[in-house]
């Protein structure tokens, strides 16, 4: 049962950030509270979870030659990288094309279930 909640879960936050991506794609530019309604409809995504946990870093990347710097970043429950800064997902390079943003989204999400909680884990 605890399987199918881990697959469950990692499904869901593939499609938090596949929306989250779409959503910001949409408009040339974004305010943050256009970014807040964004990480809202991708917290009802994970409902039936707590979504304490979830990050999301939500990034415009440009790439000039094979460089990659964040243009503008906003984050949900994570600190999101500053203008200039290295981007929170690397793009393949089988993607990048100079003079060009990318939306680059990355989910993180700890599931706390009843036999995770029984076993002892490393925590850094």
């Amino acid at each position: 049962m605890e399987v199918g909640q881990g697959l469950t879960v990692a499904r869901k936050l593939s499609n938090v950030a596949v929306v989250t991506a779409d959503l910001m794609g949409q408009s040339e530019s974004l305010s943050a509270d256009d970014m807040s309604d964004i990480f809202a409809g991708a917290k009802a995504s994970l409902a039936l979870y707590d979504t304490h946990g979830l990050k999301i870093p939500a990034c415009v990347v440009a790439t000039t030659g094979a460089t990659q710097k964040v243009k503008w970043c906003a984050a949900a429950n994570d600190t999101a990288p500053g203008e200039g800064a290295t981007p929170p997902v690397s793009i393949p390079s089988a993607l990048v094309e100079s003079g060009v943003e990318v939306v680059v989204v990355r989910t993180r999400y700890h599931l706390d279930t009843p036999f995770s909680s029984a076993t002892p884990s490393t925590k850094e």
